[in-house]
Formats: C-alpha cells, sequence, structure tokens
C-alpha cells in the first residue's frame, strides 16, 4: 500500500499558479471578486490596472482588462452595497453631520424623472445634485481668512461620471482652506447658480469679496447672477492660453503677462499700448471675451489677495484627486476626514508655536530678509513719511513716495499686498526704533489671531457607516440617470500645450536670479528688483513661456551630455561579458574578439630567448659605447661617401673608401656595400647586417634601436 505525501511535479494548471502570460479562461468573474476583495477593503480607489499587478504578481496569471473592471464593481457592491441603493445613504449623512455638528449644512437636490415599463408610465425620484459645508469651514472663512474665493470644478472618476465643485480660499500663511465642496451634474449655468446659491445662503457677502474663476462661461455667468457687484477674477493663465490662439508674438508675450502682473496703473497701461499699437484687433478682442479683472493695478485694497490665476482650485482638486472614484457618501465622508485632520493640525501649531506673537513669524521673517542690501535712497518729509529713490541697471531713476500712517506707497503693493513692499521697508530701516518695526504695518489678516480664529472650531468627528441610524425621507432616492458620452471615459483632462511640458524654473523673490529660493539666498537686493518689477516677462514666477527658450536650451545641454556619457560609457560595454551578462549580443561580440587576438598571438613566430637577449645585450652595448666616445672625445676619420652612375632607374650603388679611388662598378644583381669601421681593440666587434630598400641599400646606425631589430 502507497501513500503519497509530495508530488514531485509541478503544477501548471490556471490559476492554482504556473500559467504563464496566457490569458486565462478559468479565471472568472467572481472568482476574481473574491480574489481582490480584500485590497478593496484596505484602498477602495486601487483601479483595474492595479489590480491586474497584483493578480499577476500573486497568482502568475494573465486575466483581461474588463473581467478585472466587472469583478471590482462586484467587489465593491459586496463591500458597500448595491451602486443604486448607496444615494439613499445621502440623507443618512446629512443627517449625521447636522446633528453632530449644529450649523453645518448638508443639501439634496432631487428632481422627478418619468419612464416606462410595459406601457405604462411611471415617475421616480433621481439624485441630481449635492452641497456640503461645514461650520468650522464657513466659520472659520469669515472669522480669519480674507475674503477671496477660488472656485473650480472637476469631473468624477467613478460610476456616475459627475463634477466635483468646491469654493476655496487661503489663510494668513497662504494655506488652502476649504469652505464649501459638492457635486453637480454637469458644469451648467443652472448648477453653477444652484451651488453658489447655497454657499451665499450661508457666507453672504463679506466686504472686498473677490471671487477667482476660470474661463468657464456657465461659472461666469452664474457669478454675475448669484454675487453681483463683487470683484469677479479671471484667470490669467486660461486667458493668456486663449490669447495665444489668435495673437502669436514675442511683443505679446513680453506685454501680456506684464500687464498683468504689476500693480502700478501707469505700468498696466503702457503695456497695453504696446499691445494695441501692434494690432488694433487686440483691444477689441479683450472687451469683448476677456471683460473681468485679470491684472493686479484693478484689485480691490480689501481682499489683500494678489493672485492673478486660479490655481488655488487647482490645488483642491489636485488634493481630493483620490476620492473622486468612490460612492458619494464614501467620498463626502473621506473629504471630511481629510479636513478634520488638516484643520487640527494647523490648530495645535497656532496653540503650541505663535504664543507671544503678534503677526505670523515666518512672515516678519520674510519681511526681514527682504530689507537687507536694499541699494535706495530716501528724503524724509516727516516723521513717517518720505521719498525712496533708487536707480536701476540701466540708469533709470524711480522715485516713490511712502507713507507708514496711511500705509501707502505709489507702487499700490502694499495696498493690494497688505505687506509692506521694499520701499516701505527702506523707510522703516531709516527711521529704525519702535516706529520702525514691521510689525505694527502688516495687515490683521496676517496676525496670529485671526490665524487662531480661522481655526478655532472642528470639524465633526462621525460614527461609522455600520452605526448610523438609517433615515427614511419618505421616497426612495434613486442613482442619477447616466448620460454617458460614446468612448472609453477618462481618468485625466487633456492638458494644454504648455502645461507641464518643460520644468519650470523659478526666480528668487529677493534677488530675482534663476536657481534658488528667496529663504536660501546669499545675494545682495537689487534694488531694481522690487516686487513691483516683475512685471518684466523674465522675472514673472507664474510666466512659464518666458522661460521656454532658455529652459530649451537648458534641456539640449542636459539631452546631449547624457548621450555623451552613453556613448563613453558604451566602449566599456566590450568588456561587459564579464561584469554584467545581461546584454547576449555584446558578449557574443565580445567572446569573439577576444577569440581573434587569442589566434593571432598564437600564429605570430617567435625567437628563441637566446637570441633576444642576445640582441638586447648588443643594443645596450653599442649604445653605452657611443656615450662613452662622446664623453672621452675620441676622434674617427671621415669617411667620404662616393657616389657611382646607377647601372639603370631603379639601382644606386654606394661604396664607401679611405683611399678616394673610384669604384667599380658590380655586378646587376643585388647592390652590396662594403663598411668599413674602425672600433677599439677592447672592443667585441660584430657584423651588422645590411637590409635592402627599394632604391639603395642601407646600413643602420650603430647607436639606434634599429640595429636590435634587424
Amino acid at each position: 500500500m502507497f501513500q503519497i505525501k509530495k508530488n514531485p511535479h509541478k503544477h501548471t494548471c490556471p490559476p492554482g499558479g504556473g500559467g504563464g502570460k496566457a490569458k486565462t479562461k478559468l479565471a472568472k468573474t467572481r472568482w476574481v471578486a473574491d480574489a481582490i476583495l480584500d485590497w478593496l477593503r484596505e484602498e477602495p480607489g486601487l483601479g483595474p490596472t492595479a489590480l491586474h499587478g497584483k493578480l499577476f504578481e500573486k497568482y502568475k496569471i494573465e486575466i483581461p482588462y474588463m473581467r478585472i473592471f466587472n469583478a471590482r464593481e462586484k467587489a465593491l457592491d459586496r463591500i458597500n452595497g448595491q451602486w443604486n441603493d448607496s444615494f439613499q445613504l445621502l440623507y443618512t449623512f446629512k443627517a449625521e453631520v447636522e446633528m453632530a455638528s449644529p450649523g453645518s449644512v448638508v443639501e439634496i437636490d432631487k428632481h422627478t424623472v418619468p419612464f416606462k415599463i410595459k406601457g405604462k408610465s411611471f415617475q421616480k425620484e433621481c439624485f441630481r445634485r449635492a452641497f456640503v459645508c461645514f461650520k468650522a469651514c464657513w466659520q472659520g472663512f469669515l472669522d480669519g481668512c480674507r475674503p477671496y474665493l477660488a472656485v473650480d470644478a472637476t469631473h468624477l472618476t467613478g460610476r456616475w461620471r459627475g463634477q466635483l465643485v468646491a469654493a476655496s480660499a487661503v489663510d494668513g500663511h497662504n494655506w488652502l482652506f476649504p469652505v464649501a465642496f459638492g457635486v453637480v451634474e454637469a458644469e451648467s449655468e443652472e448648477s453653477w447658480v444652484w451651488f453658489l446659491q447655497q454657499l451665499r445662503n450661508i457666507i453672504g457677502t463679506p466686504p472686498g469679496l473677490a471671487i477667482h474663476t476660470d474661463a468657464c462661461k456657465g461659472l461666469e455667468s452664474a457669478v454675475e447672477i448669484v454675487f453681483p457687484g463683487v470683484e469677479h477674477r479671471e484667470c490669467m493663465r486660461h486667458l493668456a492660453h486663449n490669447f495665444k490662439k489668435k495673437f502669436k508674438g514675442k511683443v505679446y508675450d513680453e506685454n501680456l503677462w506684464p500687464a498683468s502682473y504689476t500693480c502700478s496703473k501707469r505700468k498696466h497701461e503702457h503695456h497695453l499700448r504696446v499691445l494695441y499699437a501692434q494690432n488694433p484687433l487686440v483691444k477689441e478682442y479683450m472687451d469683448a471675451h476677456h471683460g473681468k479683472v485679470w491684472s493686479r493695478s484693478k484689485f480691490n485694497e480689501i481682499c489683500k489677495v494678489d493672485y492673478v490665476t486660479s490655481n488655488l482650485a487647482e490645488c483642491f482638486n489636485s488634493k481630493f484627486k483620490s476620492v473622486k472614484g468612490l460612492l458619494l457618501w464614501q467620498a463626502f465622508d473621506k473629504m471630511r476626514q481629510m479636513i478634520m485632520i488638516k484643520m487640527a493640525l494647523r490648530k495645535r501649531i497656532a496653540e503650541t508655536q505663535y504664543v507671544g506673537h503678534q503677526m505670523l513669524p515666518s512672515l516678519i521673517k520674510a519681511l526681514h530678509l527682504k530689507a537687507r542690501g536694499l541699494k535706495m535712497k530716501c528724503i524724509r518729509s516727516g516723521t513717517y513719511e518720505g521719498e525712496v529713490t533708487y536707480t536701476d541697471t540701466k540708469n533709470r531713476v524711480w522715485r516713490y513716495p511712502v507713507n507708514l500712517s496711511t500705509r501707502e506707497c505709489t507702487c499700490r503693493q502694499w495696498q493690494i499686498r497688505g505687506k509692506p513692499c521694499i520701499h516701505a521697508l527702506h523707510l522703516m530701516t531709516v527711521i529704525g526704533g519702535a516706529d520702525g518695526e514691521v510689525d505694527q504695518y502688516c495687515s490683521e489678516y496676517f496676525s496670529v489671531a485671526k490665524f487662531m480664529a480661522a481655526y478655532a472650531d472642528n470639524v465633526p468627528a462621525l460614527l461609522g457607516k455600520d452605526q448610523w441610524n438609517i433615515v427614511d425621507p419618505g421616497f426612495k432616492l434613486h442613482a442619477p440617470v447616466i448620460t454617458r458620452p460614446p468612448g472609453r471615459p477618462r481618468n485625466q483632462r487633456i492638458r494644454a500645450g504648455e502645461e507641464g511640458r518643460l520644468p519650470k524654473k523659478r526666480a528668487c523673490k529677493k534677488c530675482g536670479v534663476l536657481g534658488h529660493i528667496a529663504r536660501l539666498c546669499t545675494n545682495a537686493v537689487d534694488a531694481s528688483f522690487g516686487e513691483e518689477e516683475r512685471w518684466t516677462a523674465a522675472n514673472a514666477e507664474e510666466n512659464a513661456a518666458a522661460m521656454e527658450t532658455e529652459d530649451a536650451v537648458e534641456n539640449a545641454a542636459a539631452n546631449e551630455a547624457v548621450e555623451n556619457a552613453a556613448a563613453n560609457e558604451a566602449s566599456w560595454y566590450v568588456f561587459a561579458p564579464f561584469v554584467e551578462c545581461s546584454y547576449p549580443f555584446v558578449c557574443i561580440c565580445s567572446l569573439f574578439c577576444l577569440w581573434l587576438i587569442i589566434l593571432f598571438t598564437s600564429s605570430r613566430e617567435k625567437r628563441p630567448r637566446d637570441e633576444e637577449a642576445e640582441d638586447f645585450e648588443t643594443m645596450a652595448f653599442d649604445g653605452f659605447e657611443a656615450i662613452r666616445e662622446e664623453e672621452e672625445g675620441v676622434i674617427f676619420p671621415i669617411v667620404p661617401l662616393k657616389i657611382t652612375e646607377p647601372i639603370d632607374d631603379r639601382q644606386m650603388v654606394v661604396k664607401c673608401s679611405a683611399s678616394g679611388t673610384t669604384p667599380s662598378t658590380p655586378p646587376r644583381g643585388k647592390p652590396q656595400v662594403k663598411p668599413k669601421i674602425k672600433r677599439n681593440k677592447s672592443l667585441k666587434e660584430k657584423s651588422i647586417s645590411t637590409r635592402e630598400t627599394r632604391s639603395k641599400t642601407v646600413k643602420p646606425a650603430a647607436n639606434t634601436r634599429s640595429k636590435s631589430k634587424i
């Protein structure tokens, strides 16, 4: 009787292991769902591509993409419930948030959709939109943040292809401060009006409110409807992208962005005059398509935010990118947790590190660093007034009156940003003492009190989904009507031509030199490079087009260096077979070359060892003898050369004779040379063989190495 304890043969049937790269039909959707269940429970955001890699790494099998996609949907339904039933949980989430944090707002919008079954008409309530705003967010915005909102939308990547919309602000540190977020069906005027109306019902219209948007037409119209009279800013990056489609040339790059960056109205008008003079159609185009505020020279002096782009909204989209593929109640709960963690962290920073400070320490440190090395002249007209003058590199004189009492400077940077400009900093340095302290001249938005007020309240902490009390709104909320466009949906948007193509090199805000930041700058501040002088395209921080040429040259040089290094390294690969055998072709070629070298070496005729030694001794003896004769001054008689007429054009006979007689004509055979050499008797005479050339017979010199070779 036999008992098998171990099978010596390898198992080759998938999915047990060993299927190789061949796609298997045995791994069904149900089996794949069971295999990926634990992975999705730990990380719900895993996509089909990531799951495919995990499955191949563990089971060594190839599974089609769509099978993994369908299995992922099944696994998520087993974890979170049916997708169609998940929208009903939004009312439960609304009740939990409002109960944990009174004052928080969660609004859910629905609409009635008719449908037919077997010819009978019915109606159902379908999800449409949702709005979420925690009390800690809107209260912190009103108490501690500047009146500035960046509004934008990004598409969802889950089963429902809606839009995730958000309104973001900035605190005293210029850190992202989320105010409200939600989901809508599309970026239409109706959807934006609903979202902004919900936001206005909470925050109202604070004084100096500025709303920054991109080139979305529906959003622009909605802002004018919901927030009439507020400062509506347009993203300069989108404006420049649309402008370049119609007007191309260096003059536009050198004047469009500078017109946006400058705080001075005179400089702004100067750049506009250059643009209008280049092409009269520029004015018509700008008035017709870009009538919003896009220049710092037209910003109000209450907001204290000088952003010319809506990158703050893009930061929000990037921050919460990982939750866009989850169920709505999951995405809202995950975003709540992320906001709660961030606000709690900043609150601890304010309570531990900023105690005893009036203004934010990082701001004061930056201003002190900026005030060092200013090459300016100041003429005081009063205790807190004066003229600050400096000369730039082009010998142009710039003069700016500064008034510390009213916190004004003619460059208008101080009024727009709320932080003293370099001209005011220089006047403070001249005044000195308590009146010259920079803390008292900064806006209250940068104070520690405002920062602590922004994070005074806490985002509510909620129970888990399994602990929620299910709320029955009295009707069944169905999934939204899916109107998916044809083709495979995209998870990432198509970027514009100037986005992310070349690495952007930032300029130092202190000295204007590329390649480092202001915190690590050791250069002296050029007086001509003030913050208002960043209107030049070369020093514009956000102007990637101005740095395109320089970056292209640097990239070309870097690529050339890489190619040269690769070419130098290629020669080393001849010997690579002895070090690394990952290049079969190189190995074969190297072995073949090595075989040829060995074959050539072995085929050479080698002389006996004693003959080589004798030739070496002869060469050394003759060399030492010539040196001795030169030192002792031994004189030998000069033997004249007698040249006879050649027998033909190919031969010439040369004889050396001591007596000077006419040499006789030798036979027609090989020419002969009869040298007569006198040596000392103590020296050993050696016969020197001659070598024959095409024209004559030459005897080698006695003191050269040619003798040993012959």
